[in-house]
């Protein structure tokens, strides 16, 4: 897991967007646009995609106890967990399998966080959503089962553009267009006034239809153990995404 960066007067350049090492195999985005269109058109599935029709077309067995050890096979998840969590937690198990058996780097996180929004979220459709621009609210109406970090970051799969989440001045994850420069590894001021205007607010601000900072609402397991089941009642204002377009951060700080 990529450790949180600390935005100071001279943010860190790494090389690549947050979360890919420069040693790291850069991610083919048609290469995981095509295995999860095969995935769906294999299932005759449609969108709204649901994680365990995925495990099962895949002869995977969901094995709702996370704490326990399985082998090659199994699907662990969190029957208490939220129904988000769970939904992402299943994806991302079966995008490691399909990975693996495309003989693909299973083991790098970009390339399972690519495929598990590829498969939950498919290119045609998600793409025409966003042909009026791109507005959060309205995917997450549409899109219910999947959290709205992973609604955010899949804009970045079909548009030129960078999803940033931040709690603070601290950079959670950073996720660009697989194409854009690797510059795009720190925010810009732009970036961060826009983050702030909506934490103030508490709601999402908007500069355009292809530009917003929408605030997280999160809820936080009290044990600091996702799986333990036993989450916060009360929501926490604690992150904002920031979604830009590639031109609007063409005049960077």
């Amino acid at each position: 897991m990529t450790e949180p960066i600390r935005i100071g007067k001279n943010p860190p350049h790494r090389g690549r967007p947050i979360g890919e090492g420069g040693n790291l195999r850069p991610v083919r985005l048609d290469l995981i646009e095509t295995i999860a269109t095969d995935t769906h058109q294999a299932g005759s599935l449609s969108s709204p995609i649901d994680a365990k029709d995925l495990a099962a077309l895949h002869d995977l067995i969901l094995w709702p106890r996370p704490e326990e050890d399985t082998g090659p096979g199994f699907v662990r998840y969190d029957p208490d967990a939220p129904q988000q969590a769970q939904q992402e937690t299943i994806a991302s198990q079966v995008a490691v399998n399909l990975l693996r058996a495309h003989n693909l780097p299973y083991y790098e996180v970009r390339w399972v966080e690519t495929l598990t929004r590829a498969l939950l979220l498919p290119a045609i459709d998600f793409r025409a959503d966003l042909v009026h621009g791109w507005y959060l609210e309205e995917l997450e109406t549409k899109y219910p089962h999947v959290s709205s970090l992973l609604l955010a970051q899949r804009i970045t799969d079909v548009e030129h553009a960078v999803c940033t989440l931040l709690c603070g001045v601290t950079i959670l994850n950073r996720t660009a267009s697989p194409w854009l420069p690797d510059t795009l590894c720190t925010t810009t001021q732009f970036e961060r006034r826009l983050a702030d205007k909506a934490a103030r607010k508490g709601r999402t601000v908007r500069i355009s239809e292809h530009c917003f900072a929408a605030p997280l609402f999160t809820r936080t397991p009290n044990t600091g153990e996702a799986s333990s089941g036993f989450f916060d009642k009360t929501p926490h204002l604690d992150q904002v995404i920031v979604v830009s377009s590639w031109q609007l951060l063409g005049a960077r700080d």
